[in-house]
């Protein structure tokens, strides 16, 4: 019959005999893992550029409808946006809502930069400048005009 001295020392000798994973073992799953986890996450900030890029296009298109109605209640499109925005009437406008046809956040498009408005006779333009806000650019910092839809 064994005693507990024994069974304690079979038990710490098997543990003692039990190979681990090495450091040069460890540090290469870390990094299989990393680059995994970098080439994952690149791919969800590209997924994320887009839908910002689509929504602008669909913002473009909302303040474009808000100044035909501008123009529907009120004669002609406003020589600025801060006209549309609630206590931006004309007085020339009698049919202004009390709320305004848009607000302040109304004015930037989904990467935070303002819209560029501009009127020329019965004819106006709106851009977004795309995630840089800068003029021109590609993919993502594209330019989104009222004149492209």
């Amino acid at each position: 019959m064994e005693t507990s001295y024994e069974t304690n020392k079979k038990v710490t000798s098997q543990i003692l005999n039990e190979s681990g994973m090495s450091l040069i073992e460890i540090l290469i799953v870390i990094t299989l893992i990393a680059t995994i986890g970098a080439f994952v996450g690149s791919k969800v900030f590209e997924q994320g550029d887009e839908g910002k890029y689509k929504a602008a296009k669909i913002y473009m298109q909302t303040l474009a409808a808000s100044l035909e109605d501008y123009k529907l209640r009120c004669g002609s499109y406003p020589e600025n946006l801060d006209q549309m925005k609630k206590g931006g009437g004309t007085d020339s406008c009698e049919n202004f809502p009390k709320n305004g046809f848009i607000r302040d956040q109304d004015l930037k498009d989904p990467w935070g930069n303002p819209v560029t408005y501009s009127k020329s006779g019965s004819e106006y333009t709106l851009i977004s400048y795309g995630a840089d806000g800068q003029e021109g650019g590609t993919g993502r910092d594209k330019d989104i005009s009222s004149d492209d839809m």
